[in-house]
Parts: C-alpha cells; sequence; structure tokens
C-alpha cells in the first residue's frame, strides 16, 4: 500500500474501563467458539504498527462497533 493509503477496520473495541460492554461479552464469545478475540483500542494501536499502519481515527457507532481509519505510514 503506498504512504498515505488507507484501511477501514469496522470492529469491536474492548474499552479500557472495567463496565459492562458488549465488545468484553464478544470476546469472550469469540475466544469460546472460534478462539478468536477483540481488542483495546491500544492492541489495534500495536497490531497496526507491525502491519506499517497508523491509527488515525476511531468512531464509535450506535450499535456498539467501530470504525477504525487506518493509513500506511
Amino acid at each position: 500500500m503506498a504512504t498515505g493509503g488507507r484501511v477501514l477496520i469496522i470492529e469491536h473495541v474492548i474499552p479500557e474501563d472495567n463496565g459492562p460492554h458488549i465488545a468484553k461479552f464478544m470476546d469472550v464469545n469469540m475466544l469460546i467458539n472460534t478462539t478468536g478475540r477483540e481488542r483495546s483500542r491500544r492492541e489495534f494501536e500495536q497490531l497496526l504498527s507491525s502491519a506499517g499502519l497508523t491509527l488515525r481515527q476511531l468512531t464509535p457507532t450506535s450499535i456498539g462497533i467501530c470504525v477504525l481509519e487506518c493509513a500506511a505510514s
């Protein structure tokens, strides 16, 4: 991907606080059913960085998922 190219990711993002959130339920659900997992913002930033991408913006939606706008570094 060329520098400045963008990728949009639509995904649950686990909040850092200890309160209830659908993403936390989905994390357990994915772990049990698929060995997959949901990630926090910090975990997404680390994953994207290892792929040469930078998280530019994280936009929550009204249905509990987020749009992550990422750009090639």
